[in-house]
């Protein structure tokens, strides 16, 4: 049932096809052929919604990242750990993480990532639900609860 679907104005194009002299059908075939202009969006200023504007929001952790370090590595890492990370501000998920400073060692760097996208910080209430924040934060690996 799925291939016999066909939009309407391919079935008017190839109707009109079928009954036009050659030179029309010719007109017809090159309007098809000739490339069309880029459609482009309007640009728009984004706008916040002004109870947001100019204020100060204070975010704890709803899940704090669980980096699963074994002794070894703990007592092979150097804290703090720096990292750079983009939020969600309406869902508080961290969407991206980006080390800054390092524990000097690549692997436990890559636990650290994996973890800070599995945790969650609290939404700031009434964000729009594209609106994202970057946050520096200095993670101490040693004394993580």
């Amino acid at each position: 049932m799925k291939n016999k679907i066909v939009s309407a104005s391919f079935m008017t194009l190839v109707c009109t096809a079928a009954q036009a002299s050659p030179h029309e059908y010719n007109k017809l075939l090159k309007s098809i052929k000739t490339k069309q202009p880029e459609y482009s969006f309007k640009k728009q200023d984004y706008t916040v919604d002004p109870m947001l504007l100019n204020r100060e929001y204070y975010v704890g952790w709803v899940v704090r990242p669980a980096y699963n370090l074994t002794p070894a590595e703990m007592s092979q890492a150097i804290s703090p750990v720096r990292v750079r990370m983009t939020v969600i501000a309406a869902k508080g998920v961290v969407a991206e993480t980006e080390i800054i400073k390092g524990s000097g060692q690549p692997k436990i760097d890559e636990k650290i990532k994996r973890a800070l996208l599995l945790a969650k910080l609290e939404p700031i209430p009434r964000a729009d639900r594209y609106l994202t924040y970057p946050l520096v934060y200095d993670l101490d690996i040693r004394n993580a609860e």
